[in-house]
């Protein structure tokens, strides 16, 4: 998108962290509901004995759904992303059906609303937390396959009584931990990209134009504005760090916005660079996701 003969407010980013988190969760619950809804709907209607017949299909069928999901996300349309997490959902759903027939429907609804209660309280906890837990994504991923395998073979082989109950605590326990860590990566990430188009806005004068491009897993935010020079361009992550610009002076700010980006990027392991645009036109933010 292109900004052209902008006007400063409309320009800046609006949402909120608060209006981007909801926005996020929103999702999640719908697809908790899906989940749920798929799981009943197959327990009381002839759907069940398709599902029981082709079990091991489904649950292959679901798992190829996360990986897909999990490695081409980035490459997706949006449309395509939403679609196959829904169906995720819904493949999910008909997979547990089985607790409808070993359990009571309010034991279920229960247990519905306890996961509901601890993915928000671990939600707020990723969000609110000074703790960084970005160190925390790859240990958690170990343990997210383990227990996937663990899954497999035992859907394979059984598990016997305690065996079940101490695959759902650690399982309860890995996707507890997930939840903060994924909240405050989509948190920190958010913040990362709104200074990056707030220092685009600030070094950008009217009747210039400001260039937003997301394409397959690479963000680039490109603004006309005055090139650095070699010598101020090595310096610009610094902390109070700002550009020797005539512009600079009228804009307000701290010098903490892109050191601040930096910091974020650097924990979540993203490769990032700042550099000038083709035919030195400007300035050009590039993240690799």
């Amino acid at each position: 998108m292109s900004y052209n003969n902008y006007n400063r407010g409309y320009a800046e980013p609006t949402m909120t962290s608060a209006d981007y988190m909801t926005r996020t969760y929103r999702w999640m619950a719908l697809g908790l509901l899906i989940t749920f809804a798929a799981a009943f709907v197959t327990a009381t209607t002839p759907l069940f004995y398709v599902v029981n017949s082709l079990y091991l299909l489904f649950t292959i069928a679901e798992l190829a759904l996360v990986f897909v999901l999990s490695a081409r996300v980035q490459n997706m349309s949006v449309g395509a992303a939403r679609g196959v997490f829904l169906g995720y959902a819904l493949l999910n759903g008909m997979v547990l059906s089985y607790y409808f027939l070993a359990f009571d429907l309010g034991t279920l609804v229960l247990a519905f609303l306890a996961t509901s209660l601890y993915f928000g309280l671990m939600a707020v906890y990723g969000t609110t937390t000074h703790k960084d837990l970005s160190g925390w994504g790859p240990k958690l991923m170990m343990a997210l396959f383990a227990l996937i395998i663990t899954g497999f073979v035992g859907l394979l082989f059984g598990m016997g009584f305690m065996s079940t109950v101490l695959y759902s605590g650690i399982g309860l326990v890995v996707f507890m931990l997930l939840t903060a860590y994924d909240t405050q990566k989509l948190s920190q990430l958010k913040k990362a990209i709104s200074n990056i188009l707030s220092n685009a806005v600030n070094y950008t004068e009217a009747g210039q134009s400001i260039l937003v491009v997301f394409d397959k897993n690479k963000l680039s935010v490109s603004n006309e504005c005055s090139v650095l020079p070699p010598e101020q361009l090595q310096h610009i992550f610094e902390p109070f760090y700002r550009p020797d610009l005539a512009h600079s002076q009228a804009t307000g700010g701290n010098g903490l916005g892109l050191y601040i980006v930096q910091t974020i990027l650097d924990k979540l392991r993203l490769k990032y660079q700042f550099v000038p645009m083709p035919n030195d036109r400007g300035m050009s933010f590039t993240i690799q996701f």
